[in-house]
């Protein structure tokens, strides 16, 4: 029986004082760490809080629903609620109390905790899983900790990430009582250069782990990372046309970018070698065209973005759809002023495609075209 209290305070912590806030925008508490061992009985259990789920619920549907519309998304789920744990103990691991000389050796425990926890997570199974992932992973990082110094005329008292007793600000006048308060946003608290007690722990190693259980995550900022390359559950995410529509418009802020980044990861290798996943990813690029061509959003490349390879592979792959015979049924699912939208864009990008890097998208079309029935977006 004291088992189950003991976990089911847990939970509680967890979900009511930490996730509820968390994904609501107000203060989170944290109690203590904890550990992957509680899985089992999380899976099982519900909270003590009459709304809790509800809350929850609704906050991951609203931000999930910002993105592309979703009917409902499964929750309590293990995946969410061990992306959760992991928040809840990578954040507890920048607790200053752990800098007490015999508290310290605590934090590689809890380290270790948190990643059992991102080993949990899994590949997200449905479109709200998927959604709700990001979600959870924006609503963290943008945690900011509130740090107090208090002054009077005898001590100097430092209450970081907490509020200072009511009697250490009383009687403020008599007392010469200051404050000095520093918002500190979480990526300044992760990264706390010189620290011997964070020596080896990585937290911002610890915190990319965990975002890329978030596949639309990774998909929503591959613009901003030139190492991206796609993973099997960034792929297996794509293949949701909800998922792959929203993704094309978001990327499509900074187009060329975009262009860049992706026209060296439809290249790799290991993904060429796989033509079934190749085509998922060529659908990506390919719905971005035509989500750019029939919106009126298309941007007139400049030199520079038309010399990068990326970008270069990126034009070339629409012009070497209206080259390929199959792709060109395809393209019948379209109206004739929709298709011929699209292929004006193809033309405009023609002549200033190197007749290599055409040859190249060409056979990579040829490759991936015969492993997807339904090759062109829908």
């Amino acid at each position: 029986m004291t088992d189950a209290r003991v976990l089911g305070a847990a939970y509680d912590a967890l979900v009511v004082d930490f996730l509820v806030p968390l994904l609501e925008g107000r203060e989170v508490k944290l109690a203590q760490p904890i550990a992957p061992g509680c899985a089992s009985f999380f899976a099982q259990t519900r909270s003590s809080s009459s709304d809790a789920d509800a809350r929850i619920f609704e906050a991951l549907h609203r931000g999930a629903s910002e993105l592309t519309t979703i009917e409902t998304l499964r929750w309590p789920s293990m995946g969410l609620l061990a992306m959760s744990a992991a928040m809840y103990d990578a954040l507890y691991l920048t607790d200053p109390s752990l800098d007490r000389v015999f508290a310290r050796s605590a934090r590689a425990t809890i380290r270790d905790w948190a990643r059992g926890w991102i080993s949990l997570v899994g590949v997200p199974q449905t479109r709200g899983e998927a959604l709700a992932r990001h979600v959870l992973v924006e609503r963290f990082e943008h945690i900011r900790r509130k740090d107090v110094v208090v002054k009077n005329w005898a001590y100097t008292y430092r209450f970081f990430g907490r509020r200072p007793p009511a009697n250490v600000v009383a009687l403020p006048t008599i007392r010469f009582v200051r404050q000095e308060e520093t918002t500190r946003p979480l990526e300044n608290i992760l990264q706390r250069e010189g620290d011997v007690g964070m020596l080896g722990l990585d937290l911002p190693g610890l915190l990319h782990d965990l975002k890329l259980r978030s596949p639309v995550t990774q998909l929503l900022r591959a613009p901003s990372n030139q190492g991206f390359r796609f993973s099997t559950s960034t792929l297996a995410a794509l293949s949701d046309r909800a998922i792959r529509g929203a993704v094309a418009g978001h990327l499509l802020r900074d187009e060329w970018q975009a262009a860049a980044v992706l026209g060296v990861a439809i290249v790799e290798p290991s993904l060429v070698e796989q033509p079934m996943l190749l085509s998922i990813a060529l659908q990506l690029v390919l719905e971005m065209h035509l989500v750019c061509a029939l919106d009126g959003r298309a941007q007139t490349p400049t030199v520079r973005e038309l010399v990068d390879p990326g970008a270069i592979r990126y034009a070339a792959l629409l012009v070497a759809t209206f080259d390929d015979e199959r792709a060109i049924r395809e393209l019948h699912a379209f109206d004739d002023d929709h298709r011929a939208i699209l292929q004006r864009r193809a033309e405009a990008f023609r002549p200033r495609v190197p007749r290599a890097a055409l040859a190249e998208m060409q056979g990579l079309l040829a490759h991936a075209l015969p492993h997807e029935p339904a090759f062109l977006p829908s």
